[in-house]
């Protein structure tokens, strides 16, 4: 097993929605996952965040006994992070999606990072170039509250893959208080051509992560 490790950096898409409010920051982002085709099973690529880099997102390849398969998040660094993925073959239309969903506690002063990504192919496994977006949303499962919800947000141009992010980074939080869990919740969806219609996936939830003081997440 051939595993390769490529750094570069990211191009930033977008900064500050005006959606959002205050110091929260969420990024969508063109080349995270990877902007290279995942054909080597078991292959790595870590992906700085931030600037100045304050995470490191590690992808690695499954391929699934196909000749392309998908990037799946594997951990965030420094970590600790808890991640969770889902990969469906969709019969109608026919279409093979990807969906990963994540969070990370920000050691030391970087930000806690909530991460989610959506991806598409042909059942045989080569490009489906689409309208896509993605949905992220962050909850206390301690106390069921919502911290974050980034509404659908689509990609500027069509693409197979595209990646959203949440850091946050505050002294103090309004949505739990240290010790609770915290967990993201992913979707993403894809616009079709043939239905004249988007087609969208269902909620994919990572683990539930402990935030140690201080709670770095809020609305």
């Amino acid at each position: 097993m051939n595993v390769i490790s490529r750094v570069r950096v990211l191009l930033l898409v977008l900064l500050l929605p005006a959606v959002l409010v205050g110091p929260l920051a969420t990024t969508g982002r063109a080349d995270t996952p990877p902007p290279y085709l995942c054909t080597i099973e078991g292959e790595t690529d870590r992906e700085p965040v931030g600037s100045p880099v304050r995470h490191w997102n590690v992808w690695v390849c499954r391929k699934r006994g196909r000749p392309v398969g998908f990037w799946v998040l594997s951990r965030t660094e420094p970590g600790p992070s808890e991640q969770h993925e889902r990969e469906i073959l969709h019969s109608d239309p026919p279409y093979r999606y990807h969906v990963n969903s994540g969070i990370a506690y920000g050691a030391g002063s970087a930000p806690d990072l909530a991460t989610a990504s959506y991806a598409i192919q042909n059942p045989s496994g080569t490009r489906l170039i689409r309208r896509i977006a993605v949905h992220l949303v962050i909850y206390n499962s301690s106390t069921g509250a919502k911290c974050s919800d980034t509404g659908w947000r689509e990609a500027p141009t069509e693409r197979d893959v595209y990646f959203l992010e949440i850091l946050k980074d505050l002294p103090n939080s309004v949505c739990g208080n240290p010790g609770h869990q915290f967990q993201t919740w992913a979707r993403g969806r894809f616009y079709s051509t043939s239905l004249n219609a988007w087609q969208t996936t269902p909620w994919v939830l990572s683990g539930n992560l402990t935030l140690p003081p201080p709670v770095l997440l809020s609305p």
